[in-house]
């Protein structure tokens, strides 16, 4: 208890909005680690932490943050949290009951996975199976056809309802005017019935490039930087309950594993 005090000092969770290309709807807000002065948490940092599973504990006071604005805001958002592979490596239990407890707060709850650096995939597709049966969205993280960790097999197997694609494939292909790999990547979630989220985006030119490739959302300082729920909330385009047609058609397809949504009565 002493720790969970101690740690809750100094760190807060802030929101970035994920909003659609033209900008006219926030489709969910992220909720992002930081420092209680606004900075971001030092990558070497969280490697520390995640050496030593400390990152578990990490992890399940984010949530716990999460669910204490929820709570408080009289607004129901989709919500977006991630998650370290370490975490649900060591402790899937008592992170999944944290993330159980947003369901009944939120109007859909979105978990962020990355994939490319775990050395136990069994884990984390037992735990995205677990997450689909509650009717919890898996969104897989800085996906990037460049690396060589990158395999479609592997993104297939964990069924998300989202791709994020890289800020570094982003700021690539938007330098040297590469359109292959962002259409690659398009091609496959048509193929799963998948929306694409660009990160990073930064400029309208950057939105142009993704939007003409066809990517349906984006992320990044250009829509929204992150920031603390009582400053961002009225600057946030409403969410809406029915998504715009494009995404509704792409969602309504997906592997249909959610019944929460059914107990609620809501759309994706």
């Amino acid at each position: 208890m002493n720790r969970s005090l101690h740690l809750s000092n100094f760190i807060e969770s802030y929101y970035q909005p994920i909003v659609t290309v033209d900008g006219n709807w926030t489709y969910a807000i992220e909720a992002l680690l930081r420092f209680k002065d606004g900075g971001a948490l030092p990558q070497k940092r969280l490697r520390q932490w995640e050496k030593t599973s400390y990152i578990s504990f990490v992890d399940r006071l984010m949530v716990g943050k999460v669910r204490d604005m929820l709570t408080h805001h009289p607004r129901r958002w989709r919500i977006a949290v991630n998650v370290s592979h370490t975490t649900i490596e060591k402790t899937p239990d008592p992170y999944f009951e944290e993330l159980r407890s947003l369901l009944p707060l939120a109007q859909r709850v979105i978990l962020e996975l990355n994939i490319s650096h775990t050395k136990n995939v069994g884990a984390l597709k037992e735990f995205a199976e677990r997450c689909h049966r509650q009717g919890i969205y898996i969104a897989l993280e800085d996906c990037n056809p460049l690396d060589p960790a990158w395999s479609e097999s592997a993104v297939l197997a964990f069924r998300p309802r989202l791709l994020k694609l890289t800020g570094e494939l982003i700021d690539r292909c938007f330098l040297t005017d590469a359109k292959e790999p962002i259409r690659d990547i398009v091609r496959l979630a048509n193929s799963m019935h998948t929306v694409v989220i660009a990160k990073s985006v930064d400029s309208v030119e950057k939105r142009n490039f993704i939007a003409a490739l066809g990517v349906e959302l984006l992320q990044g300082y250009y829509p929204g930087k992150p920031t603390s729920v009582e400053d961002g909330a009225h600057l946030w385009r409403a969410i809406p309950r029915d998504l715009p047609q494009s995404l509704a058609t792409t969602m309504s397809m997906s592997v249909t594993l959610a019944p929460y949504s059914q107990m609620v009565g809501e759309a994706a």
